[in-house]
């Protein structure tokens, strides 16, 4: 994954040494840092992270905590602005046939919102890593999963019919996905629908169905956490693989999802329009993580 310096260091409370030594301290002691590139004044990090921290380490954020922990520099912590919530914007109904495929969805309606340009400092962010601003709704998902390792997915509220349901397709369902590849679904794929049809491939990709246009005017925000096999099993049985498959398929914290809705909701309170009017939250959460705390002493270790 490409890390911006510039972003990483909007997470640590100090300095950093300068490029040669952070890069020595980093690929000696965590990761691999294949590439260095100046780009607008930015300094880009080609580091490479494999499987096993790709959960935790695979965001701007994560990378940081990693990079303050080696350096000995403190981690800056972000508190999203918590957003007022518009009684008259009704809530997401959601259902979950097996929490052990989906442990957790939350889903959120907005309505009010004008798509158009993202703010320069959000197109930035995200096209110093390669990435490409779409409008400011897309841009703001893929900014929090960049930031702190969260997908996220909008769909157009009014292409919704009824509720939502995260559940195993049925054999023969069809979709059509954003980047207009017709699926045929076997049965064994975990999608996101509604009362008509197919929504989204879980974790994996959304369909044009409630694709957000210039033309929307309402969202419904997902944020969620789905299985880490089947995910990878369906992208590679219809060779789809994205920024979010590639986080789900390698396991994280359903506690992510609640963060990545607050702070996507506080972006979009700011960013879509002077109209924006924020429904309350649907978290379906059926069995709750147990939060562990792990120590080890220097005896231990010795």
């Amino acid at each position: 994954m490409k890390y911006s310096l510039h972003w990483i260091r909007e997470h640590l409370n100090g300095e950093l040494p300068e490029t040669n030594t952070l890069v020595r301290e980093v690929t000696l002691r965590a990761f691999e840092v294949e590439e260095t590139e100046v780009v607008g004044g930015d300094t880009l990090l080609e580091i490479k992270v494999l499987p096993d921290r790709a959960h935790d380490a695979l965001s701007h954020r994560g990378m940081a905590r990693e990079i303050g922990a080696l350096l000995g520099v403190a981690r800056k912590l972000h508190t999203p602005k918590a957003v007022p919530v518009n009684s008259g914007v009704s809530a997401v109904r959601v259902t979950i046939e097996d929490s052990t495929l989906c442990p957790r969805y939350i889903a959120t309606r907005i309505d009010g919102v004008t798509v158009g340009k993202t703010t320069p400092e959000i197109a930035k962010k995200i096209e110093v890593i390669g990435g490409r601003s779409i409008n400011n709704i897309v841009d703001i998902t893929n900014l929090v999963l960049f930031d702190i390792g969260q997908p996220l997915h909008a769909f157009d509220a009014d292409k919704v019919v009824g509720g939502i349901t995260v559940r195993l397709a049925k054999e023969g369902e069809t979709m059509t996905t954003l980047d207009n590849k017709a699926l045929t679904l076997s049965g064994t794929e975990l999608v996101i629908t509604d009362d008509e049809g197919v929504l989204a491939l879980a974790g994996i990709k959304g369909g044009k169905k409630a694709e957000v246009t210039s033309t929307t005017t309402s969202i419904i925000l997902e944020c969620a956490n789905f299985d880490t096999t089947l995910t990878r099993k369906t992208s590679q049985k219809h060779n789809i693989k994205t920024d979010a498959s590639k986080r789900y398929e390698n396991g994280m914290t359903s506690l992510f999802a609640e963060e990545g809705c607050a702070v996507a909701l506080a972006l979009l309170a700011g960013h879509s329009g002077s109209g924006v009017k924020i429904g309350a939250t649907t978290d379906v959460y059926p069995k709750k993580e147990e939060i562990v705390n792990v120590g080890v002493s220097a005896h231990e270790v010795n």
